[in-house]
């Protein structure tokens, strides 16, 4: 993790997804949930995904640095959670605080997300998350 200290913006990739904006967390400050969630394999680093407000771990080689890569990688998703990621990525104000991280509870955003979704979105994010879940 020499490379990416935390609270670096990254593109992030996760195995049958688009790259992704996301954020390099400290360990230390993540919710119980996303620690429950680390690979016992070691080198993984945790990230907050913007958009999806998901956690995840990954290595050092599913991630490029953010502001490099921006204008290979923000064209290639045009999801509404992918636009939806690159608009809160840009708004610092937006991103959650430390402290907040503790109220996350993914089961509920889940649920939520779902009831605002068209049927076709929803299985797309349904799939999604088991996909999300095998990797954590």
């Amino acid at each position: 993790m020499d490379e990416y200290q935390a609270d670096t913006l990254v593109w992030a990739k996760v195995k049958g997804y688009s790259w992704w904006p996301a954020k390099i967390e400290n360990e230390q400050d993540l919710p119980p949930f996303a620690l429950a969630a680390k690979p016992p394999k070691p080198n993984h680093i945790p990230i907050y995904f913007f958009g999806t407000r998901e956690f995840g771990w990954v290595t050092s080689d599913c991630l490029k640095p953010y502001e490099e890569n921006y204008d290979d990688l923000h064209k290639k998703c045009k999801t509404k959670p992918f636009l939806l990621a690159l608009d809160e990525i840009k708004d610092k104000e937006a991103w959650p605080k430390k402290h907040q991280y503790d109220s996350f509870d993914p089961d509920r955003d889940a649920k939520k997300k779902r009831k605002s979704l068209p049927a076709k979105e929803e299985k797309k994010e349904t799939k999604r998350r088991k996909s999300m879940a095998r990797l954590l």
